[in-house]
């Protein structure tokens, strides 16, 4: 850079290789087994559209996806009840997918929050995306 006082900036000057790597499969977790489910959780004014690509992938691998609408989605279908919160909707979109095997949860901004908060057990996970 040539503005000293910005040399803190990161530098966008080098490349990432693309496609290189080979796809290796997580131990212990080749496939879904019976039973298995994902949940996700959208961001604050997002929707469940939003990772649409990754349910339908996570989906085609044989993973039950579970996607609530919550309450502050711009695309939201319905007026929420004064007070239900995003973790009182995910626990029941849990619930009422009844899949009983191992589960795992994501989520992006906002979503990522509830993805760490969740109560429960989630064998398979809890994974956070911002941005």
């Amino acid at each position: 850079l040539r503005v000293g006082w910005l040399s803190w900036l990161p530098k966008f000057d080098y490349n990432l290789p693309c496609g290189a790597a080979q796809k290796t499969e997580l131990s212990g977790f080749p496939s879904a087994l019976k039973g298995d489910a994902i949940m996700f959780a959208h961001g604050f004014l997002g929707s469940v559209y939003d990772f649409a690509h990754a349910a339908e992938a996570l989906a085609a691998d044989g993973f039950v996806v579970v996607a609530p609408e919550l309450p502050e989605s711009l695309t939201a279908s319905y007026i929420p009840p004064e007070g239900l919160s995003r973790e009182e909707i995910i626990a029941a979109a849990r619930q009422h997918a009844n899949c009983p095997g191992r589960w795992g949860i994501f989520g992006h901004s906002a979503g990522a929050g509830s993805a760490l908060t969740q109560r429960g057990e989630y064998a398979l996970g809890r994974a956070c995306f911002a941005g």
